[in-house]
C-alpha cells in the first residue's frame, strides 16, 4: 500500500512538472526594447477554455532603471478586433531588479483564434510578450 501511495505522489508531481514546462514555453518576445527581459511566462490553466478566468505570471529582469506606469494586455480576435485590458503599476524598478508580475485575466467565451500581447508601458512599451491560442466549444 505504501509503495502505491508513493507511486501516486510521484505521478502527481511528474504531471505538475510537465505542465510547468509547457507553460514556460508559451509565447515569444514581440518587442524591440531590452529594458525588461522576460525570463518566464506562465498562463494557467493551459490550454485556455472559453470564458475562463486565468492567471498570467510574467517574470523578468530590468536592465535599466525605469518607472512602469501600466501593463497593457492587448488581445486580437480572429485578426480583426482588438480589446485592451489595463493594469496600473506606478512603480519604479532599479536596473538589475528581477520582478514577477502576476495578474488575472478574463478570457473570451467566443470561438476563434486569439493573439494576446502583454506590454509593460512607460510613455512607450518597454517590454512585449505575446501568446496565441484558439478557443473551441
Amino acid at each position: 500500500m505504501l509503495a502505491y501511495l508513493v507511486f501516486l505522489l510521484y505521478q502527481a508531481n511528474s504531471s505538475a512538472t510537465i505542465e510547468n514546462r509547457i507553460n514556460l514555453a508559451i509565447g515569444s518576445n514581440c518587442g524591440s526594447s531590452a529594458t525588461y527581459q522576460v525570463t518566464s511566462f506562465i498562463v494557467s490553466p493551459w490550454p485556455i477554455s472559453p470564458g475562463e478566468v486565468g492567471e498570467i505570471i510574467m517574470t523578468g529582469t530590468f536592465h535599466d532603471t525605469v518607472h512602469v506606469d501600466e501593463i497593457f494586455i492587448l488581445t486580437t480576435y480572429n485578426s480583426e478586433s482588438t480589446s485592451v485590458n489595463t493594469i496600473e503599476v506606478q512603480q519604479t524598478f532599479n536596473a538589475g531588479t528581477t520582478k514577477e508580475f502576476q495578474f488575472r485575466n478574463q478570457f473570451s467565451n467566443k470561438q476563434g483564434s486569439y493573439l494576446s500581447k502583454v506590454e509593460l508601458v512607460t510613455s512607450t512599451p518597454i517590454s512585449c510578450w505575446q501568446f496565441a491560442y484558439t478557443l473551441d466549444d
